[in-house]
């Protein structure tokens, strides 16, 4: 195969590789939202996701890590906005020569 159809294979690839990933995270959200961690089983979310039991353990290796992806996934955001808000108030205090609260 020349080098322009692996690159092309290879970026497939990836991108479906981030699918699955991100159906598996998807789901489990929504199952461990449903039915608690506890009781919700790797075989429906792989179900739900449509993906082989293989893919949890490939990219998460287990359910503990995976409940910790999707709980960063919910909060990152949530803690990207605050350390946003902080830094705003920092520079308010900075120009107005006030100390931090």
């Amino acid at each position: 195969m020349n080098a322009r159809i692996m690159n092309i294979v290879s970026s497939h690839e990836v991108h479906a590789s981030h699918d699955t990933r991100q159906r598996i995270l998807d789901s489990a959200e929504s199952l461990f939202a449903e039915n608690g961690f506890e009781a919700t089983s790797l075989r429906a979310i792989t179900s739900v996701a449509g993906v082989n039991l293989a893919s949890v353990n490939y990219h998460f290796g287990s359910k503990d890590n995976l409940i910790v992806e999707v709980l960063a996934r919910a909060i990152r955001p949530l803690n990207e906005q605050r350390l946003h808000l902080l830094d705003l108030e920092i520079k308010k205090n900075r120009t107005s020569n006030r100390p931090p609260p």
